[in-house]
């Protein structure tokens, strides 16, 4: 009765972690999200935020940029961060925004070049604040069911453009 039991778990855990790989999908690292060309801004901001998700392993912890926009390196972080790889990474994964989105706009409306300024003025200075630039304020900015507010628009307005001919 135990070897059935024992059986009856080992075949539950296999199923579970059969499903997990196929349920739990999602971003593989190392993905190249500047594959597609031609994209809508939404899909285009997701796969702007994909190259943040290839970071390198030798980057000191938490100094990774995310969609944040704002670098967590400080004094003690910043040899490792400058004299490593890390810097060189970030500005790849820089790159691979502007390939992919080059209007990008980080959460605190930092620019891909004003981050791209912080890491050369903080390796050079220490000083890694990320200086928002008002300049292309206008960019588009995109944001998460956009493309659902242009729909509503459509439908509320279309109807009053028909019956106002």
């Amino acid at each position: 009765m135990a070897c059935v039991s024992h059986r009856r778990s080992v075949l539950l855990s296999l199923l579970a972690l059969i499903l997990a790989g196929c349920c739990c999908g999602g971003v593989v690292r190392g993905e190249d999200p500047q594959g597609e060309v031609n994209l809508n801004k939404n899909t285009a901001y997701n796969n702007a935020l994909k190259c943040l998700q290839n970071q390198s392993v030798e980057c000191p912890f938490g100094t990774a940029l995310n969609e944040s926009g704002v670098l967590l390196v400080n004094a003690t972080t910043q040899q490792q961060f400058c004299g490593g790889t890390c810097a060189n990474q970030t500005l790849v994964e820089l790159s691979c925004i502007s390939n992919v989105l080059a209007d990008f706009r980080f959460n605190n409306d930092a620019t891909i070049t004003n981050v791209k300024d912080a890491i050369q003025s903080g390796c050079a200075t220490g000083n890694f604040t990320v200086n928002v630039s008002k300049n292309g304020a206008n960019s588009w900015r995109v944001y998460q069911g956009s493309s659902w507010l242009f729909l509503i628009i459509i439908a509320v307005f279309t109807p009053i453009m028909y019956t106002s001919t």
